[in-house]
């Protein structure tokens, strides 16, 4: 079960903790992968690390060839649609800024959720310069997911390029 009943959260982090014990106070799905997920997947999070040769626009050469091509794509779709009516994407927009929302969201949670249980054992100093705090799979794949995340925002321009928008970040 993915979704922890409210009687599981009240169990897992109910009231018999002391006043000011905030370890796990915000929720448990992050904190307690083993207790939410099959053994699997939480093992997977838990010892992920980012490998900058293996996963998904990983290497500098993908990303390097995914920003040649995004631009070249832009410029033709831009002087494709200079004769063209602008394209009507109310629906498109709609479900990707409502995705964009819902995973922004999720990611943000799941940042708050592991910082806040990590941020009582390091110092300010060691959540931003320390090797040992970002060593750790949840953080590795919340960062992963957030660099695939943007990469699928460069859609954005491309919705702009098609509804005739004007940008002023792009000439």
């Amino acid at each position: 079960m993915i979704v922890p009943s409210l009687f599981q959260l009240t169990y897992m982090y109910g009231a018999e903790r002391p006043v000011g014990d905030m370890s796990g106070a915000l929720g448990p799905v992050f904190l307690d992968l083993n207790r939410l997920l099959p053994q699997e997947h939480a093992h997977a999070i838990n010892s992920f690390r980012f490998n900058k040769t293996i996963p998904l626009l990983g290497r500098f050469q993908d990303a390097a060839a995914v920003c040649i091509f995004y631009f070249m794509l832009l410029r033709v779709l831009k002087s494709s649609m200079k004769n063209q009516k602008a394209l009507e994407l109310r629906t498109l927009v709609t479900l990707h800024s409502a995705f964009l929302t819902v995973v922004s969201f999720a990611l943000l949670s799941g940042f708050v959720l592991v910082l806040a249980e990590k941020m009582h054992s390091y110092t300010l100093w060691e959540t931003i310069c320390s090797e040992s705090f970002h060593d750790d799979g949840r953080l590795q794949t919340l960062y992963y997911l957030n660099y695939l995340v943007k990469w699928y925002e460069l859609l954005d321009t491309v919705i702009l390029v098609l509804r005739k928008k004007t940008r002023h970040f792009f000439a």
